[in-house]
């Protein structure tokens, strides 16, 4: 198998020859004349065949230029990225937006946008080890990484089991560290799950417990969300709201932490500490919530349930929720709530090997392919109405996080994201930004281009390195 892949990207590399994804129908694929999924048997009488020695460099070869390249235009990107969206100032600081009419960045980044820069930058460390940019990007996380602190803040939170004093991240920047306003709707646990993502991400560059901590940390905030409700058949109505004063509960404010949860256990049980499967057990039954209520006949996931809940007071004079009923589901599919989902499916497998969790996983990354990319003039197209592109990413995540269990057919929706890139860095880079829209390019009568959205620009940066880093393990994992 993984010779036939190295054929292909090989051949993908030398022919220019694009992925075939779904068209507009859920059901049929549409294929051209001109791809191919390998190399030709044969050669014709003119031209000598090549020799599988010959083959095997070429591949090697191609493969390298491939990383090279991803690498380089993951840098170009993302130091544009840094340029005109990053500021030291006052615990460093970053705008929301950049706009092209005034040439500056404009609006301050919740801290949903910033944790997404904070993953861009990690990933050009990562992909920047041994090079002279390496120390400059790490000196830079560790930047940004204290500015959390401007988001981070303290309240009483109200939770199903009663109301406790939490220190977590609030949506909005504050003016000093700690002084954030996370009560009432200004915190959201979804925001607190793609932080923990991240921390892990960067605890598995470092070693630095620290990183570790604190995603530990949020992670039992997260888990104190949960709705312990019993319905009239004593069964718990289970699920974690969107945020503590929220009682509709969301793809996103729970998918997201099954993956951390599967790698915190594995991190703790390595280390022998006894208490490591409360995160798997943790893991598996925030999946198996988020699969019963949220999937759709199409093996995408909903965007959220609704449910009618009330505050009630203890007898101490602590107040606690009870949900009484589920009130409707809406069933909107965005990218990255599938995403979620897949990643935590091929987390699950690696640590259970229970075969549900991978064919879910399988399930949900053809429905996925099928139902999000679409072809415009052979180039692959991922949604581009949505509030940000970044979905998407959390979607390529999930099909690399696939990969290494289904990777004859992964394969092709890892490199649909790869020509999709390329086609827009060819024609469309603009002052180091790329269009929201990577086949038609740039519209600068829509609000989107004219003024770009960080977590856009930090995606397309992320993405490029992500393919790298995954074309290295392909090199790896055949010994070439």
């Amino acid at each position: 198998m993984k010779r036939t892949l190295l054929l292909f990207v090989c051949f993908v590399l030398m022919a220019a020859i694009f992925v075939s994804c779904r068209e507009t129908s859920d059901t049929e694929t549409t294929s051209h004349p001109d791809s191919t999924t390998d190399m030709p048997a044969g050669s014709s009488s003119e031209t000598p065949a090549s020799t599988p020695d010959t083959l095997e460099e070429e591949k090697k070869n191609e493969l390298i230029a491939m990383i090279e390249k991803d690498k380089e235009r993951a840098k170009v990107i993302g130091d544009a990225t840094i340029s005109k969206y990053g500021s030291p100032a006052l615990g460093y600081t970053l705008a929301e937006s950049y706009n092209f009419l005034t040439g500056r960045g404009s609006g301050t980044a919740s801290v949903w946008h910033y944790t997404a820069y904070y993953a861009m930058i990690s990933r050009l460390v990562e992909i920047s080890e041994g090079s002279e940019d390496f120390a400059e990007y790490t000196e830079l996380s560790d930047k940004v990484y204290k500015g959390f602190q401007m988001y981070a803040g303290t309240a009483d939170i109200v939770t199903y089991l009663g109301t406790f004093e939490k220190t977590l991240y609030g949506v909005n920047r504050a003016m000093t560290a700690g002084g954030a306003n996370v009560a009432g709707d200004q915190a959201v646990y979804d925001d607190q799950m793609w932080i923990i993502r991240e921390n892990l991400y960067r605890y598995k560059q470092t070693g630095e417990e620290a990183y570790l901590e604190e995603a530990v940390r949020l992670c039992k905030i997260c888990i104190d969300g949960w709705d312990f409700t019993l319905d009239e058949n004593g069964e718990e109505f289970g699920g974690i709201p969107w945020g503590p004063s929220y009682a509709s509960k969301h793809t996103c404010s729970n998918a997201p932490i099954i993956a951390p949860l599967v790698e915190i256990y594995e991190i703790k049980k390595a280390a022998g500490d006894k208490n490591a499967e409360y995160y798997l057990e943790w893991a598996e039954k925030i999946y198996d919530y988020v699969k019963t209520n949220l999937r759709n006949t199409t093996l995408c996931y909903a965007d959220l349930v609704g449910y009618q809940r009330v505050e009630k007071t203890g007898s101490n004079g602590e107040k606690y929720y009870v949900t009484i009923q589920m009130t409707g589901m809406d069933a909107k599919e965005y990218t990255y709530n599938t995403g979620a989902m897949i990643s935590g499916g091929a987390a699950l497998y690696r640590a259970t090997q229970k075969t549900t969790y991978l064919t879910d996983a399988k399930n949900s990354a053809r429905a996925a392919y099928s139902r999000f990319c679409k072809v415009t003039n052979k180039i692959p197209q991922y949604p581009i109405d949505t509030q940000t592109t970044w979905f998407n990413l959390v979607l390529l995540q999930g099909f690399l996080d696939l990969y290494p269990y289904d990777p004859d057919s992964v394969e092709k929706y890892i490199l649909s994201f790869q020509t999709s890139l390329d086609y827009a860095y060819d024609n469309y880079l603009k002052d180091g930004m790329l269009p929201r829209d990577y086949v038609n390019g740039w519209d600068n009568t829509g609000s989107y281009d004219r003024s770009k959205n960080v977590m856009d620009q930090a995606s397309a940066s992320q993405m490029y390195a992500m393919l790298a880093l995954w074309a290295e393990e392909v090199l790896a994992g055949n010994g070439v």
